[in-house]
């Protein structure tokens, strides 16, 4: 076999292999080589140059001419093995077209001839459409470019003409046209995108599974859901269309998820990201399409509780309740659900949905979402109060003077010393509550607003926290809370007046914890700063000289030296101060701590 393989190699080299006048008229012989090099050609080892490739591929395509049907599936089946591309030869195309129905080996090599030929359009489509995702420069530079002088945008446009509507090779070009609309480069593309490529993605979800498999439909699904995501008009056309909804309906069970049916699983991700896209910016919309979904909400919760859900299905879940929860009626039903598991779920979500970015803050104040959030602080679902509690925390961060009125009248801090006394109070929780004090006592004239009505109260909670068996992490967010309050005007005044606040910030400065030491550190400065004709009466001597005694590891703490020495840089205007002051420094303790003040704080 060996030697038969050399000389075959040989004969082709010289170009002699079918030029022998006794092969042409044996064409049993013809058909026995034929069978030979297509063996040959499947051996991996075999290897043959472009010059080889050509001077073959040419003379095979005039062999086919004149062949039998077995002659012409062996020379197929050699182009086939040799993946040898003809989309650039016409006549070759024509004339293998011509035998298409003389059998089935010879529809199998032309139907794997025509894929070889067709990957290259592929991979180009597929380049492009990365390309324009989210590039404006790219999108800019692309739109320009021609190939035989015609534009590509009128090229991708091209590949969307009638009777192609479900070759794979649309969905490069589906993309890319939805790319160049999203980022608006193209003026006259919209009219195209109406009338031709929704139209085109509509035609494939609603092929036959037979003919469309559930993956390309799912495709086409987000390639839809991106094309009309912020756009009003596109998604009151798409809605009327029950493609969408009958893709979403067509399971009815969870089995798929856990069965790990692929297909069923990227069905419904596509179907969820365009229900989502279609319901996101029109509460018409929104109830009208819903309404044709029974238990939607449900199902999705569902969804979310399974162990094995996917984590892109997931996502496509969490954006869709997103788009549900924009709804005030949606948002009523999910809420008040029987099901605690659910309220759960959904609490868990409205955690990251209440900051104040989103837009579903203003939906929460118009429901009195908040009378609902508080009730959950007492429910008997741990994981219902850590997330009412996370709530109420994200709500109040950075939020403005009319939301922090809400949620104060909501939970007054009378309510909340109440909860630090509670059986049901875990750690988590409690430092929860006192981060949304902190967040409250953000800003300084709502702070004094504040403290004008509630000072006792939130004073109180400071130091049952500060004294009590709490957990580090309630008593870290206690002293950032203090040194919050510190920074208002009149908050301050009530502040200094507190022997109380003083030992505790006293206690934590020698805290073994280095964080509470920051932490009592920033309470200081905020009550240095800014320096008032009084401030010379909170340098008790028991905090000065805590401060500065702190010895061993701690002091070799880079990060809290630094700390100290920044944020008590006002001690030098301690020679400003009345002598006896000065005088009392020097009767506690040994005059090096003293000296140490000097040598770091006053000599500048």
């Amino acid at each position: 076999f060996g030697t038969w393989k050399s000389n075959f190699i040989i004969h082709i080299k010289n170009g002699n292999l079918w030029k022998n006048q006794n092969f042409n008229k044996i064409s049993e012989l013809k058909l026995d080589i034929m069978a030979i090099l297509c063996s040959l050609v499947k051996d991996e080892q075999y290897s043959c140059s472009k010059a080889e490739d050509d001077f073959a591929t040419k003379l095979l395509m005039q062999e086919i001419e004149t062949g039998s049907m077995r002659y012409i599936e062996y020379c197929l089946s050699y182009l086939r093995n040799r993946k040898v591309h003809l989309c650039k030869n016409e006549k070759a195309l024509q004339s293998i077209l011509r035998y298409i129905q003389i059998s089935e080996r010879i529809q199998y090599n032309m139907a794997a001839i025509f894929a070889s030929a067709c990957k290259f359009k592929v991979c180009g489509l597929k380049f492009v459409a990365a390309l324009l995702y989210k590039s404006y420069g790219a999108a800019i530079l692309l739109s320009g470019v021609s190939y035989n002088g015609v534009p590509l945008p009128v090229h991708l446009k091209e590949c969307l003409s009638n009777g192609n509507y479900f070759f794979f090779i649309n969905f490069g070009s589906l993309f890319s046209l939805i790319y160049f609309y999203r980022i608006k480069c193209l003026k006259d593309i919209r009219p195209f995108i109406i009338k031709k490529l929704i139209p085109t993605i509509l035609q494939i979800i609603s092929a036959p599974d037979n003919y469309v498999r559930k993956l390309l439909k799912a495709e086409a699904c987000e390639a839809l859901a991106y094309c009309i995501e912020d756009d009003p008009e596109l998604q009151y056309m798409v809605h009327w269309n029950q493609l969408i909804l009958q893709t979403f309906n067509q399971c009815n069970s969870l089995s798929f998820i856990k069965n790990k049916d692929v297909e069923a699983i990227a069905a419904h991700i596509g179907s969820l990201k365009c229900i989502s896209s279609i319901i996101g910016g029109n509460e018409n919309i929104r109830r009208r399409v819903l309404g044709q979904i029974v238990d939607m909400d449900a199902y999705l919760l569902q969804m979310l509780t399974l162990e094995e859900c996917p984590d892109d299905l997931k996502l496509a879940v969490y954006r869709c309740l997103l788009s549900m929860s924009r709804s005030v009626e949606q948002l009523r039903t999910i809420v008040q659900a029987p099901n605690t598991k659910f309220v759960d779920v959904i609490s868990s979500l409205l955690c990251n949905l209440v900051l104040e970015f989103s837009p579903l803050q203003s939906v929460i104040l118009e429901y009195d979402f908040l009378a609902t959030v508080c009730e959950w602080l007492h429910d008997d679902s741990h994981n219902l109060r850590l997330n009412a509690a996370w709530i109420l925390m994200n709500m109040s961060y950075r939020a403005d003077v009319e939301l922090k009125n809400s949620i104060v009248q909501a939970l007054p801090p009378l309510n909340i010393l109440y909860m630090l006394t509670e059986d049901k109070s875990e750690a988590l929780v409690v430092s929860r509550i006192l981060g949304l004090l902190r967040n409250l006592l953000a800003e300084a004239n709502f702070t004094d607003e504040l403290m004008s009505n509630h000072a006792a109260t939130i004073i109180e909670i400071f130091l049952e926290v500060l004294r009590g068996r709490f957990e580090e992490c309630c008593q870290e967010q206690v002293l950032y809370a203090l040194a919050n309050t510190a920074t208002g005007v009149e908050a301050r005044k009530q502040l200094l007046k507190n022997d109380a606040i003083f030992e505790m910030i006293s206690k934590f400065i020698n805290h073994c914890n280095a964080e509470l030491q920051i932490a009592s550190v920033r309470c200081v400065h905020n009550l240095l700063m800014p320096r008032l004709v009084y401030y010379y009466e909170i340098f008790h001597v028991y905090i000065i000289y805590d401060l500065f005694s702190i010895q061993g590891d701690v002091i070799g703490d880079a990060v809290l030296l630094d700390r100290i020495l920044q944020k008590f840089n006002i001690v030098k205007h301690l020679k400003e101060v009345r002598s006896h002051d000065i005088a009392n420094v020097l009767l506690v303790g040994d005059k090096s701590s003293f000296y140490w003040i000097v040598s770091h704080c006053i000599v500048m």
